[in-house]
């Protein structure tokens, strides 16, 4: 499950109990990065001690990692440096980032651009973070579709570069189904944000409570990206326990498929 800082000791004594793993979610927001980074590496580190898997969410908000402007690539850089220190001294197996494709923007040749730009942005940090035993993945926000992922990871072709699949956003954001945006990333799908909303607004809902097609989705990970690390991301704890039971009862039910 994923926590937010204000839940950190709750979530992680839960995880605990109930032998899940975690996602911490502090380093995504810029008053962490900016003002208290030491002292917050510090708390999650004893906080999250033992618990595996583990998993950090890397800054997302106004960084644009594929921008023409140096100055802008170089705040997105500093900023995913910072979250990747944090994720090496916790012990953090994968390190989640947005992909931050801009669907408005319609000029023919972007969506190339873009993956190339991106593919050339990321591949050092994945070599800094696979020398510490992590991975990048890259994760859906805006876009209508896998494509601009697929392209990316295509593009990069680096071991430590996968993909994230966060249905949520698809739900809001895309018209594709979560089954066939799942089979379309296949093997590089490496992490799931599973929650549920209306199809409205991202609502970070506990499983089962919105419009997701949730028995298509569970089959499409089994059938195309099993070793991927889902993380239930209802953004509280009382609705991340929801979705634990929900998860649950699906796996149990259809343990043998």
């Amino acid at each position: 499950i994923n926590a937010l800082e204000s839940e950190l000791d709750a979530a992680a004594s839960y995880c605990r109990a109930e032998s899940l793993g975690i996602e911490v979610t502090a380093f995504a927001f810029p008053h962490t990065l900016s003002d208290e980074l030491d002292a917050s590496i510090s708390r999650h580190a004893a906080a999250v001690a033992g618990i595996v898997p583990l998993s950090v969410h890397g800054p997302f908000l106004d960084l644009y990692p594929a921008s023409r402007d140096k100055e802008v690539v170089a705040l997105a850089r500093r900023r995913h440096e910072q979250g990747l220190r944090a994720s090496t001294v916790l012990g953090a197996t994968l390190y989640v980032a947005h992909l931050s494709f801009l669907p408005f923007i319609r000029n023919r040749g972007y969506p190339d651009g873009f993956a190339a730009a991106t593919a050339e942005f990321w591949a050092p940090l994945a070599d800094e973070a696979a020398s510490h035993g992590i991975t990048v993945v890259l994760e859906n926000l805006w876009e209508p579709g896998p494509e601009m992922q697929r392209a990316a990871l295509d593009h990069a072709r680096h071991p430590a570069l996968k993909a994230s699949f966060d249905n949520g956003h698809a739900l809001v954001f895309s018209n594709v189904p979560a089954a066939t945006w799942i089979e379309v990333i296949g093997a590089d799908l490496a992490h799931c944000h599973l929650h549920d909303n209306d199809g409205q607004e991202d609502q970070h809902g506990a499983v089962g409570t919105g419009r997701e097609e949730w028995d298509a989705l569970f089959a499409a990970v089994r059938r195309h990206a099993s070793e991927c690390q889902i993380v239930l991301e209802s953004d509280d704890l009382a609705r991340n326990r929801a979705s634990v039971a929900a998860a649950r009862a699906y796996f149990l039910s259809n343990g043998a498929r």
